[in-house]
């Protein structure tokens, strides 16, 4: 059986603007910009589901608290955020329509080169979006 997939998480950083609909609100900012990236996944064609691992080396141009990447019908499960001199679990705070999920720290993200290791869950889906079988 041939299994076909497609699986994206792209990472960046946002600030948040007011109004009743702000650019961040569906565009992802240049303030944290993706340098690598590794991605594992744990495949079961016998399963609905599947699950994975991924490591995003990023830059963080820009002082922050979220940092915001896209992740359309994942559900992401743990995410830990390593640099020369922080070692923190991020929390997810949500995702919103337009498939952008935020992940927050408790302290400030200071400019500087960061490994972000995320462990996510998704469904298979058979229309050709996301990781389809």
């Amino acid at each position: 059986m041939v299994m076909k997939y497609y699986l994206g998480l792209i990472t960046y950083c946002s600030i948040f603007f007011t109004g009743i609909l702000s650019a961040d609100e569906f565009r992802l900012s240049d303030e944290v910009i993706p340098n690598f990236q590794v991605i594992e996944l744990r495949l079961d064609p016998n399963r609905e589901t599947y699950s994975g691992k991924t490591h995003i080396d990023i830059e963080v141009y820009k002082t922050t608290r979220t940092i915001k990447l896209y992740s359309k019908g994942l559900q992401i499960n743990s995410v830990l955020m390593k640099g020369k001199h922080i070692n923190e679990r991020l929390t997810v705070s949500g995702t919103n329509e337009y498939n952008i999920t935020s992940l927050v720290s408790e302290k400030l993200i200071r400019k500087g080169k960061f490994t972000l290791s995320l462990s996510f869950q998704g469904n298979f889906t058979d229309t050709g979006s996301g990781l389809f079988k």
